[in-house]
């Protein structure tokens, strides 16, 4: 199953000086890494710069997309994969047929969310209820249009860490159910 999972505040952002504009969200790291543990991480190579010493993501199976790298260049990922060359469509779904029995996870960042989102099934999402300042935002309402909230937890902050709340959203299905025309003659 191709997912995504990211964490937001009020105003959409994701990322100030290639880190997370909030503190430390012990909760929301917990989450991350039940979630993704032993399954595929798929991010941008802004992203995996900025894991620094914690990259590779241990007990996943890395990945990064990127045009203008090569493997050599991300000491320790599973492969890299460039999407001047294949559609990200093409390259989360060969990830998905080629790891069976375990999820693909975008991890981040922008530019991969932005692409990405179309063709998962799942988004996982934090709310970090707060304004920080960022560099970077995404449009979260665009992302889960058409998708269901299915799952809502929310965790108290205290006066350091903010509130969050965990979502869990699943791709609705648009396809309008086909109305099936009966012959009159049908023998049974």
């Amino acid at each position: 199953m191709i997912n995504m999972i990211l964490a937001v505040d009020d105003n959409g952002s994701i990322g100030f000086k290639n880190g997370l504009p909030w503190p430390k969200l012990t909760e929301d790291l917990k989450w991350f890494k039940q979630l993704t543990d032993k399954n595929v991480v798929v991010m941008g190579s802004t992203t995996w710069k900025s894991l620094g010493i914690h990259a590779p993501l241990t007990s996943r199976f890395n990945y990064v997309i990127s045009s203008s790298h090569n493997k050599n260049d991300f000491s320790g990922c599973y492969g890299v994969r460039n999407p001047s060359q294949d559609s990200i469509e093409l390259i989360l779904t060969s990830l998905d047929f080629n790891h069976p029995g375990r999820d693909v996870f975008v991890i981040g960042g922008k530019t991969l969310y932005d692409e990405a989102y179309k063709y998962c099934e799942a988004i996982f999402l934090t709310r970090v209820h707060d304004i920080y300042q960022s560099d970077t935002k995404v449009d979260i309402d665009l992302y889960i249009d058409d998708y269901v909230l299915l799952d809502k937890m929310n965790s108290k902050g205290d006066q350091h860490t903010p509130d969050v709340t965990f979502e869990t959203y699943l791709r609705t299905n648009d396809e309008k159910d086909e109305e099936i025309e009966w012959e009159d003659d049908i023998p049974f």
